[in-house]
């Protein structure tokens, strides 16, 4: 991701956190299609009508968008990607800035589409139902549950609380594991097998004032 441009960091972002088609959705978004207050981004153009959708916003991916329009400039165009020649347009092209972002990152090719499958596996990885994940990314889904659509909604946005709290359990556990070991005191440490006790002795000799000499240690070894 550094050395992404930060339109195409933008663009990542957002396939990656809400699983959105790169060309006919994440490309032809509008800001006015994006609710910050609500945490929400209306899908008003897709492939099939399953597509036609509200998908919730990560935390992560509304910092990077809002990172974005603050670069971008409030009133530079209507669209979230737009075609820098032409504002009133969208990007349509990115296949030479990804090629070039996976070229200098030392990443073998893919295509940018797969961003989209990565989402909806770590959808699944966090115990999102695969029916809920299929409603995630726009695909088509028995019709009883648009009878529930507020039901849908608010189980999407359990879905995104779950992948947010399995990244935020990842973050912790790296941290833990990179913590130097505790060093075990010495007074607690396992005392030498071959040595089970020190101590002085006294030893009496003959021609030492009161018939006794300076302690010397001994060890009793098994």
């Amino acid at each position: 991701m550094h050395v992404a441009t930060p339109f195409l960091r933008a663009l990542v972002v957002l396939i990656l956190e809400t699983g959105m088609r790169s060309h006919r959705e994440a490309l032809a978004l509008r800001w006015d299609a994006i609710n910050f207050a609500n945490d929400s981004i209306r899908v008003r153009e897709s492939k099939t009508r399953a597509g036609i959708r509200n998908i919730p916003i990560t935390a992560r991916c509304k910092t990077e968008l809002l990172r974005w329009r603050e670069m971008l400039g409030h009133n530079f165009s209507p669209f979230v990607f737009p075609n820098m020649w032409a504002p009133a347009t969208p990007r349509n092209d990115i296949r030479h800035a990804w090629e070039k972002a996976l070229k200098d990152a030392e990443v073998d090719y893919f295509w940018i589409y797969n961003l989209r499958h990565t989402f909806a596996s770590r959808l699944s990885a966090a115990g999102v139902s695969d029916l809920f994940v299929a409603q995630m990314i726009g695909h088509n889904s028995p019709g009883i549950l648009q009878k529930y659509s507020k039901a849908i909604d608010e189980y999407r946005r359990d879905a995104v609380r779950k992948l947010e709290a399995m990244r935020a359990q990842s973050v912790a556990e790296l941290k833990e594991s990179a913590k130097p070991p505790t060093e075990v005191p010495k007074s607690l440490r396992e005392p030498d097998s071959e040595i089970r006790e020190n101590y002085y002795s006294l030893t009496t000799v003959r021609g030492f004032p009161q018939g006794r000499h300076q302690l010397r240690r001994c060890s009793t070894r098994t």
